[in-house]
């Protein structure tokens, strides 16, 4: 009985399938979250810990995915089962079922970057890499290079994290169309213009603090160098963010809203300003 309504209700009609066969309704299309963790709920025994018994064992993988993810999702993170987690992923490892391994690993390496736990989602995320490689299948082996360099990222190794996100873009389908978003596309475009982004934000906060008008004097303070770093070094560096974000993800939003903030950086009074009593002064 419990069976068929896991299969029948959840994930046929409330999920209308899973992921790859369009399904995840509920979550994905109408973001019911919370609903979908109380409908998961009625399938475990002890909650959120042990699935009733008497679904198969595949399924019962599958739940206790389900209610991570939706914990998760809800910011209840303490009360996800990490130790139920890991146990199911050295059985899946134990029976050489490396794409459960692998999709275990990649969740319990973001769920650990989201508990502040940096090293361990390093650790898993390493793992994670480890057991998709031995699956061999394309989609896995990127996804979780994915969250090995957001782990990586995290703990400063740049080096590192450029890397991985190089070899997902080497297993990247050849023909994909450019309308079809990949989830390391985006994180691989922030992490690019992060450098960019820091040293926009440093050069004009360096201006603003320089050019100001003395409380005194009423005159602008900066000097010929810092007035020639903004003319010179900026509008640069602002273009190489604008050419960046259009050549990597044309069409993504997220890109669109980082080139629309440049602008706007760009055109900013009290910048121009600035710059214009600053350099009338030299």
């Amino acid at each position: 009985m419990e069976q068929r309504a896991y299969q029948d209700v959840f994930r046929n009609r409330i999920q209308r399938g899973g992921p790859r066969s369009g399904g995840g309704y509920s979550t994905q299309k109408i973001g019911a979250v919370g609903a979908n963790l109380a409908a998961v709920a009625c399938f475990f025994t002890h909650l959120w810990q042990t699935p009733s018994p008497k679904l198969r064992r595949t399924d019962q993988s599958n739940l206790l995915r389900q209610a991570a993810f939706f914990l998760r999702a809800l910011g209840r993170l303490t009360e996800i089962p990490l130790e139920r987690m890991r146990a199911e992923l050295r059985n899946a490892v134990s029976q050489k079922k490396w794409k459960e391994a692998a999709i275990i690993g990649g969740h319990l390496c973001e769920i650990q970057l989201e508990l502040g736990n940096v090293a361990g989602a390093i650790a898993d995320g390493d793992q994670a890499v480890i057991f998709a490689d031995r699956g061999r299948e394309p989609t896995q082996q990127r996804g979780q290079r994915v969250y090995y360099a957001n782990a990586l990222n995290q703990a400063g190794r740049r080096t590192e994290v450029d890397y991985f996100f190089r070899e997902v873009q080497d297993l990247e389908p050849k023909g994909r169309p450019k309308r079809n978003k990949f989830r390391g596309d985006v994180e691989h475009l922030e992490f690019l213009l992060a450098d960019v982004e820091r040293t926009a934000w440093q050069v004009t906060m360096d201006v603003v603090a320089f050019a100001r008008p003395d409380q005194d004097t009423k005159k602008p303070t900066a000097n010929r160098k810092h007035a020639v770093t903004f003319q010179n070094h900026f509008p640069i560096v602002c273009k190489e963010v604008a050419q960046q974000a259009q050549g990597a993800l044309r069409s993504d939003h997220l890109t669109l809203l980082l080139r629309g903030r440049y602008r706007e950086f760009l055109a900013r009074t009290e910048l121009n300003s600035c710059l214009v009593d600053a350099s009338s002064e030299l």
